[in-house]
């Protein structure tokens, strides 16, 4: 999502049980406790700390460690959040630090390593090279191997970084892209409304060439890098899905994934889960369409897209409406079996143009926490106490199958928040 723009106007597989491999333990070089098999599965739904416009906080934690503890707070163990030269813009400096030059170097800045050390599982993040900054797009044919080559090695060497670093502790990184299809649309004619803008025909070859780069990037670190019992993965975000089904215009999904083949895809999913979409017809239909564009990897789960946004805003549902939305959201996703779906977000990050905020948040600007903020509050409740029960019956953590029919049945019963008013305060 961008800020000031509504697309809306903008977490099992594998991970899931121990004997896949997918999330790891690991004992880092930092204090950082190893996760135990219930800190460490997957619990599918979660959210997002990324430029909000305001942070209700008592506390002087800055914004990334303040959400991870929110994250926590909630009893879930999955956040999503940017680490590129952009970070300062997004909320997690005053100032960007010119001391610190590559995403290696960034990781190690207090906020970032106080959030990486916190006993959250997945760490699902928009990165962005410092090598390249500014030299990626627009899009012409391919690109320079320069380029290229500082892409890999700044890529290689975070990944080297976050497999040395937190090996042994049960922590997975997946490093991606914020919505591919609007960088590849960079350089192309503007149409009016931005989404309709068609891609130039030679930036896919462009992309494909930065994707490629990045997945072999971090595939050469897991090779090189003696690790247990921690995993990083790379993911392809796209967000212009429905054109490509429906029209087969040019976009990430019909034009560069094949290509790509990436361990993970991310769907930025507001062409299917807006209000005035057909939900329950067109996200399993980009899903599966997504889904269709990858080749099988081993070691890899079978479905390999997850709901990387979604929202349900304050602007278009009372609070109790918006928590209903949300959680048809995430059935229809876990019906389908996506790993992760992560709502879009802690804080609101989208104003209007007269100033008013579009209300996509579980904490307000009051600070009052919403329906929703309860509903992953009870859900992860339930879904540790479910996980838990299991291992003692069994000695192993429920499979992938079944802790997806849990939370899908979880998801689509009727709401159980006490409706203690309607502006869902605590």
């Amino acid at each position: 999502m961008e800020k000031h723009v509504f697309r809306c106007g903008s977490w099992l597989c594998a991970m899931v049980a121990l004997g896949t491999g997918l999330v790891g333990h690991a004992m880092a070089q930092t204090p950082v406790e190893k996760l135990s098999p219930v800190d460490r599965y997957d619990y599918i739904a979660s959210t997002q700390v990324i430029g909000p416009f305001h942070q209700v906080n008592p506390s002087p934690d800055p914004l990334l460690v303040d959400g991870g503890k929110q994250v926590m707070g909630m009893g879930s163990n999955i956040i999503k959040f940017t680490i590129s030269p952009r970070y300062a813009e997004n909320g997690y400096a005053k100032t960007r630090d010119p001391k610190i030059n590559s995403l290696t170097q960034l990781a190690q800045e207090p906020s970032y390593k106080r959030l990486f050390a916190m006993p959250i599982a997945t760490y699902v993040m928009w990165t962005y090279a410092f090598s390249t900054d500014k030299q990626l797009w627009p899009w012409h044919g391919h690109m320079k191997k320069e380029v290229l080559d500082a892409e890999y090695k700044e890529m290689y060497d975070f990944t080297k970084y976050l497999l040395s670093t937190y090996n042994g502790t049960g922590k997975t990184f997946l490093l991606g892209n914020w919505e591919g299809d609007w960088h590849l649309i960079e350089g192309a004619p503007r149409a009016k409304l931005k989404w309709e803008t068609v891609p130039n025909p030679d930036a896919p070859q462009g992309m494909i060439d930065w994707l490629q780069t990045r997945q072999r990037a971090i595939d050469d670190a897991k090779r090189d890098t003696p690790h247990t019992g921690v995993q990083v993965y790379f993911y392809v975000e796209c967000n212009l899905v429905q054109r490509s089904i429906k029209q087969h215009i040019a976009s990430v999904a019909q034009d560069v994934l094949p290509s790509v083949n990436p361990d993970f895809v991310s769907y930025s999913s507001y062409d299917s889960t807006n209000p005035d979409k057909d939900l329950h017809h067109d996200l399993p239909t980009a899903l599966d369409y997504m889904q269709s564009r990858l080749k099988p990897k081993p070691g890899l789960p079978e479905k390999r897209v997850f709901v990387g946004e979604y929202t349900s805003t304050r602007q278009d549902f009372a609070p109790l409406q918006q928590d209903a939305h949300m959680r048809d959201i995430i059935a229809t996703a876990i019906k389908w079996g996506t790993p992760y779906v992560l709502y879009w977000e802690l804080y609101n990050n989208v104003v209007n143009a007269d100033g008013s905020l579009q209300g996509c948040w579980l904490i307000d600007d009051k600070g009052v926490k919403q329906p929703a903020y309860y509903t992953y509050v009870n859900f992860d409740r339930d879904a540790r106490a479910y996980v838990s029960a299991s291992l003692k019956k069994t000695g192993h953590v429920p499979p992938t199958a079944d802790f997806q029919a849990f939370a899908y049945k979880w998801f689509s019963s009727p709401n159980t928040l006490p409706k203690k008013n309607e502006a869902g305060a605590e």
